[in-house]
């Protein structure tokens, strides 16, 4: 396993997803236990968290501490929200990719970038406005919803000067020489939400639990993969659903 680059300020944006791109927030009481767990590790490995993103199979996020007390938080917010998962949805399994990334962040501007990069992550996925947005910390920073206690907003809100500031600097076009952690192929066009795919995937298979459809024989899961498809879910999402590579989708 090879070591992971340093900051020289003990920043780092931070990026996990689903294994094989399976969604991993099925409705918003996943996405408020999640964030429960994170604030709770925060605490307890006295990590600073500047900025968060929950989409649908993945989350971002902007962290100020050592590195090995990054890689205590995400391991044990990741397990334990996995438990929580697996219980909920009467599923086992790995639910996240093996080894979550990390990006140092070693001056000012690179730090303002990946804030605003993180925050424009449903802007990208064609979802919604930044500020429009309910499971990110860009509405904590613009004074949109009560005070959580999960992001520290100071540092960035002295960087750029207030509120005002911050919302324009997010007005801003993204420089497309800011490269950042994310998933291998973003897809910009307008997605269904997780909960939608969810019911839809399910009205077409009635009989069986999408998160379940790998696990069974391959002539059943065959059978229901084209099924899927033919309804009309494409390739990427019935991979989002059921966690089997879309190589074998599309091979089936």
């Amino acid at each position: 396993m090879s070591a992971r680059s340093r900051s020289s300020i003990d920043i780092y944006h931070v990026f996990a997803r689903g294994a094989g791109r399976q969604i991993i927030f099925e409705d918003n009481d996943d996405r408020k236990i999640f964030l429960g767990l994170l604030e709770k590790t925060a605490r307890q490995h006295a990590v600073e968290i500047h900025a968060w993103c929950l989409m649908d199979n993945h989350y971002h996020l902007l962290l100020h501490a050592p590195i090995t007390h990054i890689s205590k938080l995400v391991q044990k917010t990741n397990a334990g929200y996995a438990s929580h998962f697996n219980s909920k949805h009467d599923r086992v399994g790995h639910l996240f990719q093996d080894r979550f990334k990390s990006e140092p962040i070693n001056d000012e501007t690179h730090f303002l970038a990946a804030m605003r990069y993180i925050h424009e992550n449903p802007v990208k996925a064609g979802i919604c406005p930044a500020q429009d947005y309910r499971w990110s910390s860009y509405s904590e920073y613009a004074g949109l919803s009560p005070a959580t206690g999960l992001c520290q907003t100071d540092l960035a809100l002295n960087m750029i000067g207030g509120i005002n500031a911050f919302e324009a600097f997010h007005r801003e076009e993204l420089d497309r020489r800011e490269n950042f952690l994310d998933v291998d192929s973003p897809n910009t066009r307008q997605r269904r939400s997780p909960e939608a795919l969810v019911r839809h995937a399910n009205s077409v298979i009635p009989e069986v639990r999408v998160g379940d459809v790998g696990s069974l024989p391959k002539k059943s899961r065959n059978e229901i993969l084209r099924r899927l498809k033919t309804a009309g879910l494409s390739v990427r999402e019935i991979e989002r659903l059921t966690g089997i590579g879309r190589g074998i989708i599309q091979r089936i």
